[in-house]
């Protein structure tokens, strides 16, 4: 794995889609998306007590970015929803965020149709489709959003710009363009650290997708930013490298599943653990506690720290290191990252 690694031509000519370059641009996507969307007229600016993002995928992952990097700075409650609908609740002093890259997600389309029968305030974030079509027949708001990745997972900076432009347009937070832009300015200069051209040793994602190897990765995180990069890194090795992963946060993990990596266990895993400036206080020694009980198990680990001086960038750094590791994964094993034939074959099933 090593030898291709380190050959960026043939890294290159594996990616014919240019997954490597769209992820190295998620600087540029979030400040495109974030300007475009800040300037969207949301007409019930000021008036929501709850926000909720619906989406599936990579939008969905926007969500928890988003929810992480505002934190507590934010009013009122953020929360991310997976699916087909909202539960009864939810009304018109609700903002719903209906968001999909490419505006055809199947299940946010009957998200947005299940937010307007509750009657909440509903947005749409989309590339257009059926999502743009639906909130111009309703005639209310969307935010349309650079659709220029080969495909929606490597679109992370365009939707977690969306997301936040609209919420800054909506009254929701403040004080966050200068975030933005130091945000934007930190992925760029990360994505030149992390590119073809940077040798193991010197890269810490090649690093990252030579040590997993032909094991499993299982990431952790702590509550906050990095258990929504551990989400992120997780989906990325599923689709970009096609592996099975496995994410968990701490602490809520110390409460079963380290009961599970029991003597031997190990074998044939990896554990990565994300870390940040921001975790709680307790996470370091709860971390040792947790990796002492789980010494007999032979499951070996190693630390990915988080870069940059807000949620946002420490956030979306993580998330660039996850993108581009398990891209280079894919790429050593002569995998295409920009294949998806397993989830374009369950939609035809599904049309049918």
């Amino acid at each position: 794995m090593s030898d291709t690694l380190d050959d960026a031509a043939a890294l290159r000519a594996g990616d014919p889609r240019g997954m490597l370059g769209a992820f190295a641009s998620t600087g540029d996507q979030l400040r495109e998306a974030y300007r475009a969307a800040r300037a969207s007229p949301i007409p019930f600016a000021g008036e929501v007590r709850g926000v909720v993002v619906c989406g599936m995928g990579g939008s969905a992952a926007a969500g928890d970015v988003v929810a992480a990097a505002l934190g507590d700075r934010a009013d009122v409650p953020i929360v991310t929803l997976r699916g087909y609908g909202l539960p009864r609740g939810y009304g018109e002093e609700h903002l719903v965020l209906c968001v999909s890259y490419s505006g055809n997600t199947e299940e946010t389309v009957a998200a947005f149709g299940r937010a307007r029968s509750l009657g909440c305030s509903t947005v749409a974030v989309c590339g257009g489709g059926a999502l743009a079509a639906a909130a111009e027949g309703a005639e209310l708001p969307s935010v349309v959003i650079p659709t220029t990745a080969p495909v929606p997972r490597a679109g992370l900076g365009s939707l977690v710009g969306g997301v936040l432009g609209a919420l800054v347009a909506a009254g929701v937070p403040s004080g966050v363009d200068a975030e933005v832009d130091d945000a934007a300015s930190l992925l760029d200069r990360l994505a030149a650290d992390l590119g073809p051209d940077v040798p193991l040793g010197r890269n810490e994602a090649k690093d990252v997708a030579a040590w997993v190897g032909e094991r499993i990765p299982v990431i952790w995180g702590s509550e906050g930013v990095s258990a929504a990069a551990a989400w992120r890194w997780k989906t990325a090795f599923n689709e970009n490298a096609e592996v099975p992963a496995f994410a968990s946060e701490l602490p809520e993990l110390d409460h079963h599943e380290v009961v599970g990596w029991t003597a031997k266990r190990g074998g044939g895993f990896c554990l990565l653990i994300l870390r940040e400036a921001g975790e709680h206080e307790r996470i370091q020694a709860r971390l040792e506690a947790t990796l002492e009980e789980l010494e007999d198990s032979g499951l070996e680990w190693r630390e990915v720290r988080a870069r940059g001086d807000t949620p946002l960038a420490r956030c979306l750094s993580l998330g660039l290191v996850g993108d581009l590791a398990s891209t280079y994964h894919a790429l050593a094993r002569r995998i295409d990252p920009a294949a998806m034939e397993a989830l374009v074959r369950i939609k035809e099933r599904l049309s049918r």
